[in-house]
């Protein structure tokens, strides 16, 4: 589970899930990429065009196909999509299957 927006370091990734809330994920022209994974929770200033953590931030649904492009795709490098695992606990489990190119 990632809970932070990241990207991933592959050329393509498939996201299903099949029980629970879907992957998040944001508009990549919508969000300042130095904020990306652990850095939001830097202590100093975010710039005013930083997309806040939750702003903006879209949802698959249960049993939609997600297909994201990631950071070694071809002629994607700091283009790959914004995402992030969505909230789970005891009361809400999720059920997800992910795949990637060999």
């Amino acid at each position: 589970m990632c809970p932070r927006l990241h990207v991933d370091r592959v050329a393509l990734r498939l996201v299903c899930t099949y029980h629970g809330p879907g992957t998040e994920f944001v508009p990549s022209e919508r969000f300042d990429r130095t904020w990306l994974g652990h850095a939001w929770h830097r202590d100093h200033a975010r710039p005013q065009t930083t997309c806040e953590p939750n702003d903006g931030v879209l949802a698959a649904r249960t049993g939609d196909i997600v297909l994201l492009k990631g950071e070694t795709w071809p002629d994607n490098a700091g283009r790959g999509a914004i995402h992030r695992s969505a909230s789970a606990s005891a009361q809400t489990p999720r059920l997800v299957m992910t795949l990637d190119p060999l």
